[in-house]
């Protein structure tokens, strides 16, 4: 077959053109010419050397150059990219010995665009067998091999990303492991990779969590995905971690496979865990608090009152027994001062080595070590400790006692006896439990304190010095604890929403509230001015101490002064700030407002304190706590004004204090 076509000019083919039915064909060389214009695909005729004889009109079109520039041009000069000339030189030479081959090349068009080709080649010979030239037919895959390079990008991505991915993310074929990130090595307990391939997934399961592992793996068997949930997981070393896990069906490696991603939330779970054993703590410390206030208001005898404060103690601590022992100056002897177990108040027992030998307890090195040093000492072991004496270890051990710490109660600093705590097996002290027992330890020496000056005295002076301090004392400990919790809820919701550097600023603030209560309470005993207050005004104080307690809550808070504030009475300024800590206590306590206002309006006759909530309200007359209430009664009638308080469920709370100015309040 002959044809006796050279270069020409592009033909642009519509689509009516291409689907009008072909013309007969005369002979067999008019129906290849035909076929040579109309291919999608490029043909061209190349000599030995790589000279262009002819193309046709799409081999044209592809290279957006002219027919003129084409004719007689060189292939590797103008079109192909030198690293094709090797393989289209090859193709060549086995033409020119009559051989066919299939190739791919690429063409650099007239405007720099590169176009990937895959063909085939077949030498032309003559009736003779002498070589003539060299037949192409190349079929344009730009798109698919841009597509395949996406694919190769897009794996390549992807495999970035599970490699170097934080949570660990494993493939599993019906619970064999077929592949596992360097993340989920190091979590599997692992070296490298071979040593879990091949491995069931099961092998890794904490028996509390095979149940739904099981059923997850029925799902993805099925096709199905698999939730986020929660499990337990043990490592190749033993250890048991808390993870969160989800799956999902996948193809891998030409067969149905499942890819499961796991995070390790060991640490989340165990820092969930101490913010609630804190909040627990803290929320008994105002419970406690609340009580004894409650208690003292009431004025009861002194042992029933101690015995209620030791049961307390006892109960927030789950303790087998909780005793106060006293120490006897004038013979360095103990005194049993009062005791409780569960709800008896009268639990001495006469067989106790220090009521049997009030003096034995100087050969107890943990008692020793008490009284030295001022600071709860905690005995882990009463069976082992070499520092518990032979009577009380035999003697503990007579009644069931495992463990056990001893608080010290503090007068001006002097230890004045202390409070032993028992308990039966149980994990190790915490802190906060310290804290807790330390505080409640405080109250129960500042309560003996109180009824000793109250047997020396019924004068009215000491009543009203007993009733400031427990007035302070719930206008501070109480209401700082408040602000504790508040910031301990704030925490919690950080980190169940893995905000790490928020809650530790809540942290912060709620260790600051606690200081700031904790030296409240000693400027309470010492009848000094409440240290807000030496820094500037009581309105500067109260705003600090809404903010300090809010921050970072969803409680918005707004203050408003009108008109120039006097200088007023320093009773007054410690007064009206005590009003509005416990108007802000009791808000965040019982009405979880939005907003909470706070009003200041001066004029030339009189000083008026708005302070204003949107939360849950309440009835008046109901039942409720009624020791702040009247707080702050006492507190305006001692200044000579009015106090107002509004309220309705539902439709928040308003506090109203006026105090009209008068010869002894302007100063």
């Amino acid at each position: 077959m002959k044809l006796d076509i050279t270069t020409s000019e592009p033909q642009k083919l519509s689509a009516d053109s291409r689907a009008r039915p072909c013309p007969q064909a005369e002979d067999d060389d008019s129906a290849a010419k035909y076929l040579y214009e109309l291919s999608h695909d490029v043909i061209l005729f190349l000599d030995r050397t790589g000279k262009i004889l002819c193309i046709n009109p799409c081999g044209i079109q592809l290279s957006g150059y002219s027919a003129e520039e084409l004719r007689g041009a060189n292939i590797f000069e103008l079109l192909l990219l030198p690293e094709d000339h090797s393989a289209v030189r090859q193709m060549l030479q086995d033409a020119v010995k009559g051989k066919a081959r299939e190739c791919e090349v690429r063409w650099r068009t007239s405007d720099g665009a590169i176009v990937h080709f895959a063909g085939a080649s077949v030498p032309r010979l003559s009736s003779s067998g002498e070589f003539l030239s060299t037949l192409c037919t190349l079929r344009d895959v730009t798109e698919g091999k841009r597509a395949e390079e996406a694919l190769r990008e897009s794996e390549e991505r992807y495999r970035v990303l599970v490699e170097f991915s934080p949570n660990s993310i494993c493939v599993h074929r019906d619970g064999k492991l077929l592949y596992v990130n360097p993340a989920g090595v190091r979590l599997f307990g692992a070296t490298d990779l071979a040593e879990l391939v091949g491995r069931s997934v099961l092998d890794f399961i904490h028996p509390d969590s095979l149940p739904v592992v099981r059923e997850r793996l029925r799902r993805l068997r099925e096709g199905g995905t698999a939730p986020l949930i929660e499990e337990r997981f043990v490592t190749l070393n033993g250890d048991v971690r808390d993870v969160e896990v989800t799956a999902i069906p996948i193809t891998y490696e030409n067969g149905p496979a499942a890819q499961v991603i796991i995070r390790d939330i060991t640490e989340r779970k165990q820092g969930e865990e101490k913010l609630r054993a804190s909040e627990q703590v803290a929320r008994g410390q105002v419970e406690a608090l609340t009580y004894s206030l409650d208690v003292l208001a009431t004025a009861p005898a002194p042992d029933k009152f101690l015995g209620q404060m030791l049961s307390t103690i006892g109960r927030l601590l789950k303790a087998q027994s909780v005793i106060l022992w006293l120490l006897d100056e004038a013979n360095d002897s103990l005194v049993l001062r009062a005791a409780a177990q569960g709800t008896n108040f009268a639990a001495a027992d006469p067989a106790h080595p220090f009521i049997r030998n009030p003096l034995l307890w100087k050969k107890d090195k943990v008692l020793q070590e008490t009284v030295f040093t001022g600071a709860p000492v905690i005995c882990e072991d009463v069976e082992d400790d070499p520092r518990v004496s032979s009577a009380i270890r035999e003697y503990f051990k007579s009644k069931g006692t495992k463990k056990y710490l001893t608080i010290p109660t503090l007068v001006g600093g002097r230890v004045k006896g202390f409070i032993g705590i028992r308990h039966e097996a149980r994990p190790r002290y915490r802190p906060e439990e310290i804290e807790l027992a330390q505080a409640l330890a405080h109250q129960a020496m500042l309560a003996i304190q109180l009824n000793e000056f109250a047997e020396q005295s019924r004068q009215a002076a000491i009543l009203e010095e007993r009733n400031r301090m427990a007035r302070d004392i719930h206008d501070t400990l109480a209401q700082g604890f408040t602000g504790v919790i508040v910031q301990l809820e704030a925490v919690e919701d950080a980190i169940a929403c893995c905000r790490r550097k928020e809650a530790n600023e809540h942290l912060r603030r709620a260790s600051e509230l606690a200081r700031q209560s904790l030296n409240e309470a000693r400027r309470s005993v010492h009848a000094l001015r409440p240290q807000a207050l030496q820094r500037g005004n009581f309105w500067e104080a109260l705003k600090g101490i809404v903010k300090n307690t809010t921050a970072g809550t969803t409680l918005h808070t707004r203050f408003e002064l009108r008109g120039k504030l006097r200088e007023l009475p320093l009773v007054w300024e410690e007064n009206l700030l005590h009003i509005g800590q416990e108007a802000l206590t009791n808000a965040l306590k019982y009405a979880r407002p939005r907003n909470f206002e706070t009003r200041l309006i001066c004029n030339t006759k009189e000083l008026r304190l708005e302070l204003r909530d949107d939360g849950g309200g309440f009835k008046i007359n109901g039942r409720h706590d009624g020791f702040g209430l009247a707080g702050m009664r006492e507190r305006v009638e001692q200044m000579g004004g009015q106090l107002k308080v509004t309220s309705s469920r539902g439709k928040g709370t308003k506090v109203i204090v006026t105090l009209p100015y008068n010869h002894e309040s302007v100063l």
